[in-house]
C-alpha cells in the first residue's frame, strides 16, 4: 500500500511540474501575441486610420474592441474544448 501511495505521489509531482511548464509556455505565447497586436496596431493600423481622420479616443476604443473580440473568441473556444472533453468521458 505504501509503494502504491508513493508512486501516486510521484506521478502527481511529475504532473504538477509538467503543468507548470505548460503554464509558462502559454504565458509566453500570450505575451508575444499581445506584443505583436500592439506593434501591428501602432505601426500599421493607427497611421492609416489617422490619415482617414479617426480621432485618438476612437483609435483606443477600436483597439479595446478588437482585444475584447479576441478574448471572447479564445474563451468561447476554450469552453467548446472543455465541453467536448466532458462528453468524451
Amino acid at each position: 500500500m505504501e509503494n502504491l501511495l508513493m508512486r501516486h505521489v510521484r506521478q502527481g509531482d511529475i504532473s504538477f511540474r509538467i503543468q507548470d511548464v505548460i503554464l509558462a509556455l502559454v504565458q509566453d505565447v500570450l505575451a508575444e501575441a499581445h506584443a505583436t497586436h500592439r506593434i501591428l496596431w501602432q505601426y500599421v493600423a493607427v497611421p492609416r486610420l489617422r490619415d482617414e481622420g479617426v480621432a485618438l479616443n476612437e483609435l483606443e476604443h477600436r483597439f479595446i474592441a478588437h482585444a475584447d473580440q479576441a478574448k471572447d473568441f479564445a474563451y468561447g473556444l476554450a469552453e467548446q474544448i472543455k465541453q467536448s472533453q466532458k462528453t468524451q468521458k
